[in-house]
């Protein structure tokens, strides 16, 4: 049951019929409806309202006041508004209230010591609460905070603390400044948080202090991946080295930005990342790695340098001698190499290898009835083996393919048509030279004149005679090639399309 108070007027002007912390009326009369007690001590010592602080777990409005030393006190009047209008009394021995409903930084607040008999003096000085503004930098993972002056708070402040409460928890103290400062900066952690923050202005009246109004954010920030991994690269051609990724994909990043040698070479998105995981790059004998960033562009995973693996093989009599310059950047343990025959459209396992921790070995291959042979390709796998830390199994690295060829017999094929100015623009055999070769082609035309001639393999016929454009028809060509003593000749014909 609320407690009533019976009181006379207030001011000349304002009475109190009844006055209660639910229940307050108010009529303008001249003379006091009820006193109670002896009314010839003149009216109480006036006082002031020390603080107003805002409750940080409910968000209302509190004031703090220190009692008024006369002994014949009734009461106190809470004031507010800038026309300080009377709306609450408490009892003489309540030196704090709180205002009902949401702070608020425009709302004045005063108070008045009253005797039994509606006497006051002066009302204190207006006080009002102050509030804080917070700021996200996602980027820096930094949270800016700025106050207004709290001087109408609370007098004689020597500093400011800044509290903070992360995802719901008990407010701590995150940073202290002096109390010219309006501004701080606290680092934040983590990848999606929520931060409350208020600012407590500090008085030298101890233990005297308001608390601001305070502010939230939601901080959200990629976190760190768990792995960025390259799985393997596979030799495609002499240009191209295929990369591919795995990345930590729990995570919203932005860019994968791929560097052979530390040089960037490629960039990809998130999104084409999540479509395909593998790039093409350059080929070279260097060391490859990629890095994650951000939406602030920060660096936030970088993956392990790897190495393709490249094969130099040559003939030897019936001894194919392989060079492997061994794969690079795994992580795994009890690498193995398995080199493969390329022949008639089929890939035959020919030897599984186990060398030793290097970065170049050599192996032979034995090549039986090597008299008819006289082109063998060949690749090499490797396998990561076990304690690979992201759990992944079954990798393999490929390097590119070899081809050897023997010295004793030359290969060569002639185009069967040719059209002057189109997808192929000049007439040449297609074989591949050594060197020591001693290679003559010609071009004759019906009447057996020669049109062309060359002993360069990279040069071809155009289609022209001493600048003039040969008409369509059929043409014969001669070829001759010597090779290590022994020479191999061939003859044709061909078609001119215009």
């Amino acid at each position: 049951m609320a407690k009533r108070i019976f009181i006379g007027c207030l001011l000349g002007l304002l009475c109190f019929t009844t006055l209660s912390a639910n229940d307050i009326s108010l009529r303008a009369e001249g003379i006091c409806d009820s006193v109670v007690g002896n009314c010839d001590n003149g009216p109480p010592e006036p006082v002031d309202i020390n603080a107003v602080s805002v409750d940080p777990q409910t968000n209302q409005t509190q004031i703090f006041w220190t009692l008024s030393p006369s002994y014949f006190t009734y009461g106190y009047i809470i004031y507010k508004g800038a026309l300080a209008t009377p709306f609450d009394i408490v009892g003489a021995e309540i030196s704090s209230y709180t205002v009902q409903g949401q702070a608020d930084t425009s709302l004045q607040l005063y108070i008045a010591a009253v005797d039994s008999c509606c006497n006051t003096q002066r009302r204190s000085f207006a006080r009002q609460v102050f509030a804080c503004k917070i700021e996200e930098r996602a980027c820096e993972r930094k949270i800016d905070i700025s106050w207004n002056n709290a001087q109408r708070s609370v007098s004689n402040i020597i500093r400011y603390d800044i509290m903070v409460s992360k995802n719901d928890s008990a407010y701590t103290l995150a940073a202290t400044v002096d109390s010219s400062q309006r501004s701080a900066a606290i680092d934040v952690s983590g990848h999606l948080q929520k931060y409350k923050i208020y600012v407590r202005a500090v008085s030298s009246d101890t233990p005297i202090y308001a608390n601001s109004i305070s502010d939230s954010v939601m901080v959200i920030a990629a976190p760190e991946p768990e792995f960025a991994y390259i799985e393997t690269l596979n030799v495609i051609n002499d240009e191209t080295v295929e990369m591919r990724c795995h990345a930590d994909v729990s995570i919203a990043w932005k860019e994968l930005l791929a560097y052979v040698d530390g040089l960037l070479e490629k960039t990809i998105t998130y999104d084409d990342f999540l479509k395909n995981n593998h790039l093409l790059l350059p080929r070279k004998n260097a060391f490859y790695h990629f890095e994650i960033n951000d939406t602030c562009g920060q660096i936030i995973g970088h993956s392990n340098n790897a190495k393709p693996i490249l094969l130099k093989a040559e003939l030897h009599g019936n001894i194919v001698e392989m060079e492997i310059s061994a794969y690079q950047g795994w992580v795994g343990t009890n690498i193995r190499y398995d080199v493969f025959e390329i022949k008639d459209n089929d890939d035959n396992l020919v030897s599984s290898l186990w060398p030793n921790s290097t970065t170049v070995f050599t192996h032979h291959v034995p090549i039986p009835n090597s008299e008819q042979i006289s082109r063998l390709s060949y690749y090499v796998v490797a396998h990561e083996g076990e304690g690979n830390p992201h759990g992944i199994e079954g990798i393999t690295a490929k390097s590119n393919v070899v081809t050897v060829i023997s010295k004793r017999e030359v290969t060569v094929h002639f185009p069967t048509g040719f059209v002057p100015g189109g997808v192929t623009p000049i007439y040449r055999p297609i074989y591949i030279p050594l060197p020591g070769d001693v290679m003559k082609f010609q071009i004759h035309n019906k009447f057996g004149q020669i049109v062309f001639s060359t002993d360069n393999p990279d040069e071809g016929w155009d289609g022209t005679f001493r600048g003039q454009v040969q008409s369509g028809g059929v043409y014969m060509y001669q070829f001759v090639v010597t090779r290590n003593g022994q020479s191999t000749q061939k003859k044709g014909s061909f078609v001119i399309v215009r």
